[in-house]
């Protein structure tokens, strides 16, 4: 079954009371709560920013997952993929990687 989401109001006695859909499976489930709060949306972990401090010193701090500001997009059409001769089809190989699903 898909997950369910659900918006309701957190009042201050931080008591929940929820009526499931009847489709619901009964057994055991995860409940999770994410605030949707704008307050504190800017706050940042102290010893989260302390640590990448540290590890930025060290050398060790990976900021690989970051784009570069001079990078530019490349459109589908600029890159030109060619297989070697006699090679199967990309939509073969694609099949072959995904298996059966």
């Amino acid at each position: 079954m898909d997950a369910i989401t659900l918006s309701l109001q957190i009042n201050e006695d931080r008591h929940l009371a929820i009526d499931l859909p009847p489709e619901t499976p009964t057994g055991k489930a995860i409940l999770v709560v994410v605030p949707n709060s704008d307050e504190g949306a800017d706050a940042t972990n102290p010893a989260r920013e302390a640590a990448r401090a540290k590890l930025l010193a060290a050398g060790v701090l990976s900021t690989a997952h970051y784009v570069e500001q001079d990078n530019v997009m490349i459109s589908d059409d600029d890159l030109p993929i060619t297989l070697p001769p006699n090679s199967p089809s990309i939509d073969d190989i694609i099949n072959e990687d995904r298996g059966a699903y």
